[in-house]
């Protein structure tokens, strides 16, 4: 094996780290003020200067399903892949999983509805 083989994939892999530090730093912080799941997405959209409809460009999804994601409003795993991409985070990362952080509750019949 190439020993090239291996450090290319490893400065790849640190060159898109130190790219997604700002943003991880961003949503730390955000989050440590207390601001809600959806509220975070909105500012990192914001602060990154994310153009949701530029999001769409091509894929299978409507407009309305990405900013439903992004406010919580939606449970879209094909969304959340893209919002989470646009950012360059980990879709985990902005969208937290279990008792309703990102917004969304499991209702008795099991869909998905938005906690008041």
């Amino acid at each position: 094996m190439n020993p090239l083989q291996l450090f290319i994939p490893t400065r790849l892999k640190r060159y898109l780290q130190a790219r997604n530090e700002p943003n991880r730093k961003a949503l730390r912080e955000i989050k440590r003020l207390g601001f809600s799941p959806a509220e975070v997405r909105r500012a990192l959209i914001s602060i990154n200067g994310v153009n949701v409809s530029a999001l769409k460009d091509g894929k299978p999804i409507s407009i309305g399903t990405l900013h439903n994601t992004i406010n919580g409003k939606r449970d879209n795993p094909e969304a959340k892949e893209i919002i989470a991409e646009a950012l360059g985070l980990k879709v985990r990362e902005l969208f937290p999983k279990g008792n309703g952080k990102d917004g969304l509750t499991q209702s008795r019949k099991g869909a998905k509805r938005v906690t008041a």
